[in-house]
């Protein structure tokens, strides 16, 4: 029988509503997938990726907010031995396919569909219905091509088609929904009839309800008519995206009822209503349309106005809770919810329900509330020697894990100007857990540097820019540093936001140091190429601004050309992706150690070493305790070299000593504020 479940809903951290239809064999999601939806669902524990069938993406697809999830939950179901095939509208394959430039680590597998027609498995029919409120023209071309990047990409030996802007095939607003139907399921087996007539109990039980006749010991055919009941009907469920009026007009004119059924009976018995905020649910107009369905149909209403601010990753919560109590000289801030959760009214005859996910830890309001309180003690208790925060929004590598999401690190100087280094997926939803309704921060980055094209470096980069230009004046502009697919994702975008062409400055990292500093509120910026895949350019970066040197090493393998350039750095955000004794994955996979990354401060004499882009496999705290005894660290490091040749041994001197014993060392957690 399938069971029908919200696990994910919108708050401050998130921008999805995701309804979970689940059957004996497999599950299947519907609704709009935000970036870190896969997160959230694995954080609250109410859905397995390995079973997970199917990905039905609803609304339009004319911004990246619906979609920005999807790609991560492809990149998690494949490490987790599963494949979902995603559906949607129009637009799907072509917003996947803009990922061409991505560099992947592991054979992912790109299934998108344009649900143009019923989807049938063994458990249901599911059938799509495209709402429009124009008509455009059918892209065939732009189709051909989008077709052959997705056959290729995340498939091994995949190379980036070096090509222009990818044209949208649909640029109108169209909104997907889905009505999905599941089968009868076979009728109950009469188990005291099946045995009065002979079947013996066990396998032949079994062909019974597989519709197969079985013979008896005495030579009597039991057929299964004879012993299993009628087939039962289930409920249609249906999925309705409206994010403006004028789609709830186009909704009006749908048969609901049918939906393709050819004449069927109206077995609708539940509504998912996704709504845009200029849809009143409860208005007369939208109750008689509630009230074209079955009068004991459940109506879920996900809108704006019924959702939580509260915070969704509560677990991450609870520990950062802790971790404030611990570390009182950190801060940790959190935008504490208002405590109060809009009530619904009652419409009397219409069954109505607000779209919350079932959560499975507490009071959220009151993990906010002490972390606040635990923040606030953190900053009396702080003080800078440099004017320089280091927030670290994001500390984990590879993909987001529970506790620690994929790397995004802001450096803010106290005349306000911060640069953002690298901007893994919910970087953006992850400095709103933190600060809430002030985009003070937000609004103060001037700099995004990506460092290359793995998918936790850069794949929150367009939600963040699309915030970043909502939240500052309209006359500033954003300079992103990074490699040349950047640019070409901005580009392709850009046919949906005119600002990502208007407003976004790019800047070719390969060629950064010759760029214009000044504009970019620099006194200076170098780009050296990193040592880490192979297969692909990565970089690391310096800039010098007032008198302050921030460098950020991305991924990469101790690097001396680095060091070189980074002399008496201010603050070094370096990886540190493996423990030492793990060394050999770090050789093999193109990272550094704790002991190597700090190895790399020693040598080039920074004052501060925040680590960072740390492997899921370890406890948070685990690197903490390692710390305290940062010369032997460092010592182990100096009797080997590393095999790459870049990163030369060389004697123990008495400054080596000093500087262990004046280095600050911050060891990144997710939430994170360190004053420098």
């Amino acid at each position: 029988m399938a069971s029908v479940a919200v696990v994910a809903h919108e708050t401050r951290d998130l921008e999805s509503w995701v309804l979970d239809v689940k059957f004996g064999g497999g599950e299947f999601l519907f609704g709009r997938f935000g970036e870190g939806a896969q997160r959230v669902l694995v954080d609250q524990g109410l859905v397995k990726l390995g079973r997970v069938r199917g990905v039905f993406v609803t609304g339009p697809c004319t911004s990246w907010t619906p979609v920005g999830g999807v790609a991560g939950f492809l990149i998690a179901g494949a490490a987790a031995g599963a494949g979902p095939i995603v559906y949607g509208g129009r637009n799907v394959r072509w917003a996947m396919a803009t990922l061409r430039g991505v560099e992947f680590r592991q054979e992912v597998g790109f299934d998108v569909r344009y649900a143009q027609g019923e989807i049938v498995n063994e458990f249901m029919t599911v059938v799509p219905v495209e709402l429009a409120t124009a008509t455009t023209d059918s892209g065939a071309d732009e189709e051909d091509d989008i077709g052959r990047i997705l056959d290729g990409m995340g498939s091994p030996g995949w190379s980036w088609p070096n090509q222009g802007m990818l044209r949208v095939p649909d640029s109108e607003r169209r909104s997907m929904c889905f009505v999905i139907r599941p089968h009868a399921r076979p009728g109950r087996l009469n188990v005291a009839e099946a045995e009065r007539l002979g079947v013996p109990r066990g396998a032949a039980f079994g062909q019974l309800r597989k519709g197969m006749a079985v013979t008896t010991l005495s030579g009597f055919v039991v057929r299964p008519e004879m012993v299993i009941g009628p087939a039962e009907e289930q409920d249609w469920i249906v999925v309705v995206d409206l994010p403006t009026r004028g789609f709830f007009r186009a909704a009006l004119d749908v048969d609901w009822a049918t939906a393709g059924a050819g004449g069927g009976r109206n077995r609708v018995g539940t509504v998912m209503h996704i709504l845009g905020p200029d849809i009143d649910p409860f208005g007369a107009e939208y109750i008689g349309f509630m009230k074209s369905f079955p009068r004991t149909c459940k109506h879920i209403v996900a809108h704006p106005s019924y959702g939580s601010d509260n915070v969704t990753l509560t677990r991450s919560a609870r520990l950062r809770t802790g971790l404030a109590g611990l570390w009182p000289t950190v801060r940790f801030p959190m935008a504490v919810g208002s405590g109060h959760e809009p009530t619904m009214p009652s419409p009397g005859d219409v069954i109505v329900e607000r779209a919350m996910a079932e959560c499975v830890v507490g009071d959220v309001d009151e993990i906010c509330r002490r972390m606040q309180a635990a923040s606030m003690a953190g900053q009396s208790s702080s003080s800078s020697a440099y004017g320089v925060e280091c927030i670290c929004i994001g500390t984990g590598s590879g993909s987001p894990s529970v506790f620690r999401n994929v790397v995004g690190t802001i450096v803010r100087m106290d005349d306000g100007w911060s640069v953002l280094l690298d901007c893994g997926e919910g970087t953006y939803y992850g400095l709103r857990s933190m600060y809430g309704d002030d985009e003070d921060v937000l609004r103060s980055v001037k700099v995004v540097f990506i460092s290359h094209m793995h998918a936790d470096h850069h794949l929150g980069l367009l939600s963040f820019v699309d915030g970043w230009m909502r939240a500052s004046n309209t006359d500033d502009d954003l300079y992103v540093i990074g490699p040349e697919r950047i640019r070409a994702w901005l580009h392709d975008w850009s046919q949906m936001q005119d600002e990502f062409r208007d407003r976004v400055r790019f800047v070719d990292v390969a060629g950064a140091a010759g760029a214009a500093a000044g504009n970019m509120g620099l006194d200076g910026i170098e780009t050296v190429g990193a040592i880490h895949c192979a297969q692909e350019e990565a970089y690391s970066v310096v800039l010098s601004r007032r008198g302050i040197k921030v460098a950020y090493s991305g991924d990469t393998r101790p690097n001396h050309d680095f060091v070189c350039r980074a002399r008496n750095a201010t603050v070094l955000v370096h990886e540190s992706t493996f423990e030492d004794r793990h060394l050999a994955d770090a050789i093999k996979k193109g990272h550094s150690t704790v002991g190597e990354a700090l190895l790399v401060g020693m040598q080039m004499r920074a004052s501060n070493v925040v680590l960072t882009h740390v492997s899921p496999r370890y406890a948070v705290e685990s690197l903490h305790d390692k710390l305290a005894d940062i010369w032997g660290i460092v010592s182990r490091g100096l009797l080997d070299e590393d095999e790459d040749g870049m990163f030369l041994c060389r004697p123990v001197t008495a400054e080596d000593r000093q500087w262990c014993e004046r280095v600050k060392v911050f060891v990144g957690l997710d939430g994170a504020v360190f004053v420098i």
